[in-house]
């Protein structure tokens, strides 16, 4: 089974995350539209179309200008995600050793096998709303949710 081309913003998007996430492109780094449009060699409307989508995965920020900017992520930030991933992979792996599914390789024989997504995941900055902050002289980059008192690091 062949996954279908990817279109010029799907390239676009793909490239700008893992630049993102390799930190070619640092965090509070402002981008251009049309520039990266050029050096990536697509057009404006499919740059536009990446960036959206990245803004809306939480990757990029929208700036007062109507441009973007790499969202750039606390320490408190990535500590949190790194419990809630803590939280979430064994579970996901056990389900996914019981799964009788074909192995799949490569992200498009995985984008050809995902099943429907019923609800968008929160962002990181939802996550952390209502948490209360760290209780004072515990600047640790962990947060008080009311069930552990361990520090995170």
């Amino acid at each position: 089974m062949t996954a279908p081309p990817q279109s010029l913003a799907d390239r676009a998007h793909d490239r700008l995350t893992r630049d993102i996430l390799t930190r070619r492109l640092a965090g509070g780094e402002t981008l251009v539209e049309g520039r990266l449009a050029e050096t990536m060699g697509v057009s404006r409307t499919p740059m536009r179309e990446a960036l959206s989508r990245l803004e809306g995965e939480g990757l990029l920020v929208r700036q007062g200008s109507g441009g973007f900017a790499v969202r750039q992520v606390s320490v408190r930030e990535f500590f949190h995600a790194l419990r809630v991933r803590m939280m979430l992979e064994p579970d996901a792996a056990a389900a996914a050793a019981r799964s009788e599914a074909p192995p799949v390789h490569g992200i498009a024989a995985l984008r050809a096998h995902r099943p429907p997504v019923r609800r968008r995941a929160p962002s990181l900055a939802a996550l952390g709303r209502g948490r209360q902050p760290a209780p004072p002289g515990r600047d640790d980059g962990s947060a008080d949710d009311g069930r552990s008192t361990k520090p995170l690091v």
